[in-house]
This record gives structure tokens, C-alpha cells and sequence, in this order.
């Protein structure tokens, strides 16, 4: 059994062999000639179906039907040669009391087809010697009762009035009550129309209503069948849902399948045109509305292998299963595996890590990790056939990791990305439960809606926030150094002090008297240096007194050896003379230097010196010394040098200020533009009449800054009620602000507390008692706590806080049974469920998975709420639910059940079908709860 797929139906197409002369008379000629055959013209006939586009079409010749057997003679050998798969119906177009009427069947029901022909004309021929079609000799209460018969007895009979709103039609050929008993017979399927509007003929679609549910005219019905009557009329007039087709009824090959109505259907037959045309609101779309786009992304297939699970739920390790873009029901009883197959696509498509699943410390999320840990062995493998923008992907998951492929070109690096390419959101009855119970989950749910947009803006926050950083380190830094430029043009003034302070004292004339003695003193002690080295040069001692020889010995030379040693001797004597007259010449000179140094050259210098021990006295008190002098010319340079490069910084600090500024302003930008999108996601829940509506407030969030005073002020003793004063200010102002409604005044505010709480934090550092600017915006509410508090806080605290900007404020309210909406908070849990289920349906477009969704739903609200999400949403996503509730599938009209029993049969305990076929209802009654009441409401309100 395969899903349910939109298909081209065209239950009106003539053939060349029909006997009206339209068409017919020349098909036959041209055989007469020779220049067409039987089979020629039969698969030019069958081409031009497949050139339609057609699935389905119904031979419904004239009074006849050898038009099918000729065309279905070469319909096997056709189908073999062009690959295609087009379903050819037997059938009729019949005319009786002077209007046409289609009668279809299964090809299995051509034989009865023939009989109701013969019984129709009792044995005439059909036709005038002309051509045209006789009238029939049974009338038209006769022709419903030969097809509800059949039917009754379990025949696949189809009758259908043919174009009823022209000529030969009920509503053009007649009128009165002769029309009206026409219309009212239960046995008519649907109706064939030839204009896009059938307003004119309401009424009369309501005594088929009547007939079709209870057999019966309006008048006739009792207060239940009235009241289930007048549900089921309203419903199809409100919603256009009234079974009417479309068909081509072609005059020439060229028409054939150019008119046709789309119909949604697994089984190509008649059973499953019999179902599109009771359910037409979910199966039917005529010519002129063709059905919905599948999702631009959806699961096609998944194959699983290798579950460590064992018992009823071990059947999801076998399971290989084609699914539908719409509705996929999971249904079993409990633990047979649903909630297993749910939790392998979460794990296949690669949303299990921590960033997908709830917060760590919800039960959900415990849950899930938990699950998978339970199921997943190293012999686990899922594979997955996606659809994006009708392309396929193949991904296959194991333990080992997500591989993902585009699956239509043999190129190895056809890699693709599973995370970027599908973004399903899987959750379960507990999560629904978690995201109602608050407003911030609300918030992060439409968040997730808002997809590709709010990505790119949170990665455009991304780098706006770490510019800022960047520009907030840039400003610590020049704020430093200005600090220190304070502190280097009070080293200046300081040194500029002391150098005055000695220069002052440098220049009095005492001093430079004074200055002048120390040179001359400094003279005379060269001086006597001098004269010291001089005299340690001469000896002491007389010359050569040691080495001196005694008289030469005698010898040849004794004469002039002796004359020598006389004369020697007198040098040496007048020698000694001259080293004693050098001494005492010295020593004369030694003593002038000592007279004049201690005699007129004292006097002069000891009462210079005295006072020269004044100045210095003064200088010491002051710290300073004479001789620093240069050492603070030295010192003085090098400040002067920092305060140079250092006098740019104010304007530099003003630029970086104006920079920061800009900055702040985009990241303003970008999160007003958050909260546009999510205004538009609101505004798309209201249009779309869902159970939920959503009021935002830009930046009215008071609760996360208020919970967020641990993180800017841990360790600092700021209390409670002062930080919740100061975020009252934010968003409510003190009463006295002439800001208007712009609804950015709570981040501007913000913006000012931040630089109000910087400034007097600076300032209590530096000594001050009172944080002026910040009991400025708080009005005189403030605990006398605060100066202590803001004293402590470190100076990269109020920079996180100038990157935080408040968050919206998101308020859901829910719809209740008067109509009216109230706070979500105020609902019952079932309640909840519901506008949560309103909002996950209501908006996105990426696969929805859901797990038992019914649970904690009373079998009522499910069917009367749940269901016409299910239906309403199906069209435009692909719904995957794990259901243990007979409603989800039978009244959500899913396109693929996958039943799983958890026997051990030959099928491996599962089934795969929709419930056109009778063995898919067996299933669904037998193993869902609640399913004969979900049956007797689906006939309740859609008819059947």
C-alpha cells in the first residue's frame, strides 16, 4: 500500500470510438478509409492522456463501452513501452429524463457496466439511425437504485449527474420538484461542473447532503440528524468543500485531460476517488485550484537497522517506509514503538545535540538523552531520503556520525549538511506542556519559527557584540592611560616645583658667592695637590748614599780612576745640596698654600658657608637638594615627553565614544528587527485563526534583568529591592519623563542606567559619599545600600551590561470556549496544549514531528480542535505524530498510517497504507483507542 498523492483525474473523457457523431462518426470514417486502425487510434488516444498529465482516467463513451475494451486491448503493451503508469476506468455516459449521467467503475466492474447499458435501453440500440444518443427507458430513480444496489452488495460503482450546471444537466433540464428528487439520491458520489461557481444550485446540494447522510429529505430528519446535518452543510458551504469535479468531456483528442479535478488518493481507483469526493475539503481540488506545493523540505523515506530495543517496540528496527509531505500518523498502542521512531528521526537528522534539546535540567531533555543512549547501539543505523526544493538528499546516521549527500549526481563532493538543509521541530506532549508554562519559552519558540531570518540577525548581533567588546577594551585601555595622564601632569607640576624652588635659591648672590668660593677652594686644594706629588718626586733621603762606591782598586788605570772618583764625588756633594734646597723649597710653598687657606681665604669662606647651610636647610625641608638640580631637568623631560603623546587621547576617547555610540545604535537596530519579525509571526497566528494570539511589548521584559542582579552585582551587597527599583525605572520611568510611545525608550533608559551606575561607581572609588547620578533616576527609592554596593563592582561588569538590551515582552493568550482570549496562564492544561499546538502548526514550514501530542486531551477536544489543526496545517507541512488516539488519523485524514501492533506476524507487526483500504481500518480499529467513535464522528462530519 502506498500514500496518499495528489493525482489528475478526468472521470468525463470520450474516445474515438464513441458513437456520437462529434467524435465518433469521424474516428469511424477514417478506419473506414484506412487511414487509422483500432490500435493506431487507441494508443494516440492513450498518449494524449499521458501528454495531460493524467493518473486516472474514466471511458465514459456514450451508451457504450467497447470504447474501454479498445483501449485497454493495448493498454498493458502501452504501459510497457512509455514507462507510464495511467489508470484507465471503465464507465458510461448514460443520458436519462433527458439529462447525463456518469456511471465509473473499477476495471473489475466492466461487465456490470455493460449490464446496466442493456438494462437502460432494455435491449434497444442505444443510439438513432443518426448517431446521437437515445434516451434511456429506466428513469433516474431507477439508474440510483441499480448503482446504490451495487454498491450495497459490495460493488465499485461510481454515478456522478454529468455537467449539471449546462445543458444536459439536472439543473438546466429540469426544474421544480422533478429537479429536486433528482438531486436528492444518496447513490450520486459527486457532481461534474463546467463553470468555477455553483452558487445557484446550494440548495439543491443540500437534499443531497440530507439523502447522502441519512436517506432522507432536510424536513424529514430528526433533531440530532438536523443538527449534524446543518454542521455538515455549513462546514462544506463556509469551507467550498461540496464534491464537485471537473472534467474535460472532449469533442477531439485535443481536449482530452485538458479540464480535469485533482484528487488525493493511495489506492488508484475508485475507492479512492469515492474518498476523495467525501472528504473533498482535504482530498479534492478542482481544475482551476490545483493542490499545494509539497514543503520546500520534507522526509520522503526512512530506513531503520540495528534498534537496541527489545518486545512490541523492537518493531521500529525493521522499518523501511515511504512517507507524505502532509500528515504521517504513527499509530499503536502503547509501547509498540511510535515514540522510538519519533526519537531516531530527532537522532538522524542530527538534532540531538544539547543546543537542540530543552534546557539540561528539564525533564524533557533528560529524556531524550536518556532514550537515545537506551536505543542507539553501535549496530544502529538510520538512513534518510529528504526532499529539498524537490531535490533529494540521502542521510545516513550512525554512531559514527551524520553523513549527508545530494542523492541526484554521482559527484563525490555532493556532500550536503543536514543541520542547514531541514530544521524540524520534534517535540513531545511534556515539552508542549514546558513551552506553555512560560513566556520565555513562548519567546524561544517563535523565535524558532522566525528560521533563516533570525539566524542572520542573531549572526549580524553576533559580530555587533563583539565589536563592542572590542571598542569597550579599546576604551579601558585610553581611559587608563588618561588616568595616567593626570597622573604624568602632576609629576610636571611637580617637578616644575621643585626645580623652581632650587633655581630660586640657585640665584641669590649669597649663594653665588658662595659658588664662587667653593671654585677657588677647589683651586687651592688642586694646588696643594700639586705641590704634594711634587714633593713626594724628590727623595727624602740623600742620594745614592748606598750605592755609592768606595775608592777604585789599584790597577793600570788607577790615575784616571782616582781623578774620576775626586770628581764624582764633588758632583755628588753638590747634588745633595740642591735636593735639600728643592725640600725646604717645597715645604716653603706648602706652608704659603696652608697660611693663605686658613688665614684671609677661611674668613672669607666660613660665613659664606653658614649661610650656604641655610638655603640647604630650607631645600631639605622641602625634600629637595641643591644637587638634584639637573637630575629633575633629566626627570622633567621624560614627563614632558609622556604628556605629549598622551594629548590626543581625550579626542580619541571622544571619537571611540562616538563609535561605541554607533555601534550600540545597530545593535538596537538589529534587535527592534527581532521584534518586528516576531510581530509578523503574531500577526500571521491572527490571520491565520489560530487558538493563540501573541502580544509583544519591544523591550518590556522586566523579569531578566531582574535575574540577571547576581551576574553584575554578586559579592557587591546590592540588594534586591534597589536593583528592582532601578529596572522599574527602565520600563516605567519615574513619571516625570516626556519620552513619548516609542517603544525604545525602555533601551534607551537602559543605556542611561548603565552610563549613571559606571560614572558613580568612578566616582565612590575616587572618594565620593552620594552616587548622584543614579538616585537622580531612581526618584529617592533607593536604600542607602547602594554607594557601598556600586563602590565594589568591577569596571567590566557595567560593559557586560552595556552589551545586554531587555528582551521583548511576549504574552499568549488563548482562546476559550466563548471565543474570547485570555492569558495562557489562566487556562487548563488542555488548554494550554491546544494554543501551544495552534502556534507549532500555525507557523514554520520545516517537518513537524510530534510525540502523543493527544495527551492529557479529553477524546472530544482532540477531535474537535487538535484534528482541524491537523487538516488546516497538513496542507503546507509535513506532520509526522505518534498517536495512540484514532481521531489523529482517521478524522485528520492522515496520507500515510503506519501501523504498528507489536505482534509477530509476517509483516513484522506493521502496516503501511491509508484508510481507503479496508485492511488499513481493520488495523485502526482494532489496535487505537477510542477508534469506533472516531469513525462514527468522521461520518458525522465529512459524510462518510
Amino acid at each position: 500500500m502506498a500514500v496518499a498523492r495528489w493525482r489528475r483525474v478526468d472521470l468525463h473523457a470520450h474516445t474515438p470510438f464513441d458513437h456520437s457523431r462529434r467524435w465518433g462518426d469521424g474516428a469511424r470514417k477514417e478506419r473506414d478509409k484506412g487511414l487509422g486502425t483500432v490500435e493506431g487510434q487507441a494508443r494516440a488516444w492513450l498518449d494524449q492522456c499521458a501528454d495531460a498529465g493524467l493518473d486516472i482516467v474514466a471511458v465514459t463513451d456514450h451508451h457504450m463501452i467497447e470504447g474501454f475494451d479498445h483501449v485497454t486491448t493495448h493498454l498493458q503493451s502501452w504501459h510497457a513501452e512509455t514507462g507510464h503508469s495511467l489508470v484507465v476506468l471503465p464507465g458510461v455516459e448514460l443520458t436519462v429524463d433527458g439529462c447525463h449521467f456518469l456511471v465509473v467503475g473499477d476495471p473489475g466492474e466492466r461487465d456490470r457496466i455493460s449490464q446496466l447499458i442493456g438494462h437502460a435501453f432494455q435491449n434497444r440500440n442505444p443510439f438513432r439511425s443518426d448517431g446521437t444518443p437515445e434516451l434511456a427507458s429506466i428513469g433516474i430513480r431507477d439508474l440510483a437504485l441499480f448503482i446504490q444496489e451495487a454498491v450495497d452488495s459490495g460493488g465499485s460503482l461510481l454515478g456522478l449527474p454529468a455537467h449539471i450546471d449546462k445543458g444536459k444537466g439536472l439543473s438546466e433540464e429540469l426544474s421544480g420538484l422533478l429537479r429536486q428528487h433528482a438531486f436528492a439520491h444518496r447513490a450520486w458520489s459527486g457532481f461534474q461542473v463546467r463553470g468555477e461557481d455553483f452558487d445557484q444550485s446550494k440548495d439543491l446540494l443540500r437534499l443531497w447532503a440530507a439523502a447522502a447522510l441519512f436517506g432522507r429529505p432536510p424536513g424529514a430528519l430528526s433533531d440530532s440528524q438536523a443538527q449534524q446535518f446543518e454542521a455538515f452543510v455549513t462546514r462544506n458551504e463556509t469551507r467550498g468543500s461540496w464534491p464537485l469535479v471537473d472534467a474535460s468531456d472532449p469533442t477531439n483528442l485535443d481536449e482530452l485531460g485538458a479540464v480535469h479535478t485533482w484528487m488525493k488518493m493511495s489506492a488508484t481507483g475508485v475507492e479512492g476517488i469515492r474518498q476523495a469526493l467525501l472528504d473533498p475539503e482535504s482530498r479534492l481540488r478542482r481544475h482551476q485550484d490545483p493542490p499545494p506545493r509539497p514543503p520546500e523540505t520534507w522526509i520522503e523515506r526512512i530506513e531503520i537497522e540495528g534498534v537496541g530495543v527489545e518486545g512490541p517496540s523492537a518493531v521500529a528496527a525493521g522499518l523501511d517506509v515511504e512517507l507524505s509531505p502532509s500528515l504521517n500518523a504513527l499509530i499503536g498502542g502503547r509501547g509498540t514503538g511510535k515514540s522510538t521512531i519519533i526519537e531516531l528521526l530527532r537522532w538522524a537528522l542530527d538534532r540531538d545535540r544539547l543546543d537542540d534539546l530543552p534546557r539540561e535540567d528539564s525533564e524533557v531533555g533528560r529524556r531524550v538523552k536518556g532514550f537515545l543512549e537506551d536505543v542507539v547501539t553501535a549496530d544502529t543505523r538510520v538512513r534518510l531520503v529528504l526532499r529539498c526544493d524537490d531535490r533529494p538528499v540521502e542521510v545516513v546516521r550512525t554512531r559514527d556520525g551524520c553523513e549527508a549527500r545530494w542523492a541526484d549526481t554521482d559527484d563525490p563532493s555532493a556532500v550536503a549538511d543536514v543541520r542547514a538543509l531541514v530544521e524540524p521541530r520534534i517535540l513531545s506532549q511534556r515539552q508542549i506542556n514546558e513551552i506553555a508554562a512560560g513566556d520565555e519559552a513562548i519567546r524561544r519558540e517563535i523565535d524558532h519559527v522566525v528560521g533563516d531570518e533570525l539566524r542572520d540577525l542573531v549572526a549580524r548581533r553576533r559580530d555587533l557584540v563583539r565589536r563592542l567588546e572590542q571598542l569597550q577594551e579599546q576604551r579601558r585601555d585610553l581611559t587608563q592611560r588618561l588616568a595616567e595622564r593626570t597622573t604624568v601632569e602632576t609629576e610636571i607640576e611637580r617637578l616644575q616645583g621643585q626645580v623652581a624652588a632650587i633655581e630660586q635659591e640657585a640665584d641669590s648672590p649669597t649663594l653665588a658667592t658662595y659658588r664662587q668660593c667653593q671654585r677657588q677652594e677647589r683651586w687651592l686644594t688642586d694646588l696643594r695637590e700639586a705641590i704634594e706629588q711634587a714633593g713626594e718626586a724628590v727623595p727624602a733621603d740623600p742620594l745614592l748614599n748606598e750605592q755609592w762606591p768606595s775608592a777604585p782598586p789599584d790597577g793600570p788605570a788607577t790615575e784616571p780612576l782616582s781623578e774620576l772618583a775626586q770628581r764624582a764625588a764633588e758632583r755628588r756633594a753638590s747634588i745633595e745640596e740642591a735636593r735639600r734646597e728643592l725640600v725646604q723649597r717645597i715645604d716653603g710653598l706648602r706652608e704659603l698654600v696652608t697660611d693663605v687657606q686658613e688665614g684671609p681665604f677661611a674668613e672669607l669662606k666660613n660665613p659664606l658657608e653658614v649661610q650656604y647651610r641655610e638655603v640647604v636647610a630650607r631645600l631639605e625641608e622641602q625634600g629637595l637638594e641643591l644637587g638634584q638640580l639637573d637630575a629633575l631637568h633629566a626627570k622633567l623631560a621624560v614627563q614632558r615627553r609622556k604628556a605629549e603623546g598622551l594629548r590626543e587621547l581625550p579626542q580619541r576617547l571622544e571619537e571611540l565614544e562616538a563609535e561605541l555610540t554607533e555601534t550600540w545604535e545597530k545593535l538596537l537596530a538589529l534587535h527592534v528587527e527581532r521584534g518586528e519579525l516576531r510581530r509578523a509571526i503574531a500577526q500571521r497566528l491572527q490571520d491565520a485563526g489560530a487558538d493563540i494570539r501573541l502580544r509583544t511589548l519591544p523591550f518590556g521584559d522586566e523579569e531578566e534583568p531582574v535575574a540577571q542582579r547576581d551576574r553584575w552585582f554578586g559579592g557587591t551587597g546590592m540588594r534586591g529591592r534597589d536593583w528592582e527599583n532601578l529596572v522599574a525605572w527602565v520600563h516605567h520611568g519615574d513619571g516625570h519623563d516626556d519620552e513619548g510611545s516609542d517603544p525604545e525608550v525602555p533601551a534607551r533608559r537602559w543605556r542611561r542606567l548603565v552610563e549613571a551606575l559606571r560614572a558613580d561607581a568612578a566616582q565612590l572609588r575616587a572618594g565620593a559619599t552620594t552616587a548622584e547620578h543614579v538616585r537622580a533616576l531612581s526618584d529617592g527609592e533607593l536604600t542607602g545600600n547602594v554607594e557601598g554596593a556600586l563602590a565594589k563592582v568591577e569596571p567590566d561588569r557595567f560593559d557586560d551590561m552595556e552589551r545586554f538590551l531587555p528582551e521583548d515582552h511576549v504574552t499568549a493568550l488563548f482562546r476559550d470556549g466563548s471565543g474570547e482570549f485570555r492569558p495562557i496562564r489562566q487556562a487548563s492544561l488542555g488548554q494550554q496544549s491546544t494554543a501551544v499546538l495552534s502556534l507549532l502548526l500555525s507557523v514554520g514550514s520545516g517537518p513537524l514531528l510530534l510525540d502523543q501530542p493527544e495527551d492529557d486531551l479529553d477524546n472530544r477536544y482532540i477531535y474537535e480542535v487538535v484534528v482541524e489543526l491537523l487538516r488546516d496545517r497538513k496542507q503546507e507541512r509535513q506532520i509526522v505524530a505518534a498517536t495512540h488516539n484514532a481521531n489523529v488519523p482517521v478524522n485528520g485524514d492522515a496520507e500515510c498510517i503506519v501501523a504498528l501492533d507489536g505482534s509477530e506476524t509476517a509483516d513484522g507487526g506493521m502496516q503501511v497504507g491509508t484508510l481507503e483500504h479496508e485492511g488499513m481500518k481493520a488495523v485502526v480499529s482494532n489496535i487505537m483507542e477510542g477508534s469506533e467513535a472516531a469513525f462514527r464522528l468522521r461520518r458525522q462530519r465529512y459524510g462518510y
